[in-house]
């Protein structure tokens, strides 16, 4: 399941990321501004989001497959269909219509999988399947942008598609036939419940800082570091590198969690992501100086959304992991969706990306704190679950 959730999380990332690296040339050609497909990207994000409590519930009563072959199905459309795209109200019609459903469909597949596991690998195992997510911006999205030089930006896209094509089957064949959902007593009650209580509550503030981080990053490092100086193929380079410690993070930081617990890796991954956010934002970079930031940015940042999965499953597994986790997805949006306009926003009005890094080294405090609460509520939670078993 690992091995399949790599290759998902690959190719679903590594191409739906790639638009905002394409969108320079396509607002070029389509007559309109960067800003204007960005905000396409953030209301995809949104309804990405939306689409989280449905395509939680279809995964936890049809399983794996059925959502693996519609969300496979949607994911070519899309990319198909911004191809194909004339005007930019098209942009946000196959990005709404088609893109946010199959993301959708495809991340909660892979991460409910991968988080029905016992707790003792569980952190390991979303590691695994979040690295693929490094693996897919590292390879997919300079390899897109390279070969749009080529044959432009519609080409790269329908060679994206090709390309979803062949893992989409890859993984329909690796994939488990189905996973049953784990019982929890920690996890005990209606769905309802769990979205209403403090653990849930706590950690989706935390995950709105997480995804403002992330989108920060992804979207706005490259424009950031132009403005500074540095040229494209460097600053596409370093983004390269971001990922890559992404991609290590996430493994490192989802194995060490399991052995030595959530809160001291994830607070050491916290501290690693700020302290790269904070000189982005205040130090003009070059040479290797540049080259660590970003490597210690891609590992505090993957270790930190490895962290936050494996701990959403630590406190919510059980029948409705997939709904909870749904749910959850509405924090990322929020987060990163925001910071994905304003960012672009901000920039034509100011003229730099600082304010957004700056944002970014306080919502890493953020969601440092969150996450010590939540471990702290899920220890006092297993405690009381355990008096009351040896009582009876």
């Amino acid at each position: 399941m690992a091995v399949s959730g790599f290759f998902l999380m690959m190719v679903l990332y590594g191409a739906m990321y790639t638009f905002p690296a394409l969108t320079t040339a396509m607002a070029a050609d389509l007559g309109t501004t960067r800003t204007t497909l960005q905000g396409a990207f953030a209301i995809w994000g949104l309804t990405v989001a939306a689409c989280g409590p449905i395509s939680g519930r279809l995964v936890d009563r049809y399983g794996l497959r059925p959502a693996l072959i519609a969300g496979s199905l949607g994911l070519v459309s899309a990319l198909i269909g911004l191809g194909l795209d004339q005007a930019s109200w098209q942009v946000y019609v196959v990005l709404v219509l088609f893109g946010a459903p199959a993301h959708m469909l495809l991340s909660l597949s892979a991460i409910v999988a991968a988080s029905r596991q016992g707790a003792h690998k569980r952190g390991g195992a979303l590691g695994v399947t979040g690295a693929g997510i490094g693996a897919g911006m590292t390879l997919l999205i300079p390899g897109a942008v390279w070969l749009s030089t080529i044959i432009g930006w519609r080409g790269a896209l329908f060679a994206l598609a090709g390309v979803a094509i062949l893992v989409s089957l890859l993984v329909l064949a690796l994939m488990p036939q189905a996973t049953a959902p784990a019982a929890s007593k920690n996890a005990a009650g209606p769905w309802y419940q769990l979205l209403r209580s403090r653990p849930f509550i706590v950690l989706f503030i935390g995950g709105i800082g997480v995804g403002l981080m992330d989108e920060a990053l992804y979207q706005h490092l490259v424009p950031h570091l132009s403005a500074t100086g540095v040229s494209l193929g460097l600053a596409g380079i370093i983004l390269g590198v971001v990922s890559f410690g992404y991609t290590f993070g996430q493994v490192a930081g989802g194995w060490l969690s399991d052995r030595w617990g959530r809160w001291p890796i994830g607070g050491a991954a916290a501290v690693f992501l700020g302290a790269a956010l904070l000189v982005i934002a205040i130090m003009p970079l070059q040479g290797v100086g540049l080259v660590l930031t970003a490597l210690s940015a891609g590992l505090g940042l993957g270790a930190t959304i490895a962290i936050r999965s494996a701990t959403l499953g630590d406190v919510f597994n059980g029948p409705s992991l997939g709904l909870v986790t749904g749910a959850y997805q509405w924090a990322y949006a929020l987060g990163g969706s925001t910071i994905g306009w304003a960012g672009a926003y901000i920039y034509e009005h100011v003229g730099s990306y600082t304010p957004v890094f700056t944002v970014g080294v306080a919502t890493a405090v953020l969601w440092a704190i969150c996450l010590k609460l939540v471990v702290a509520m899920h220890k006092a939670q297993r405690a009381q679950v355990s008096t009351v078993y040896v009582n009876r």
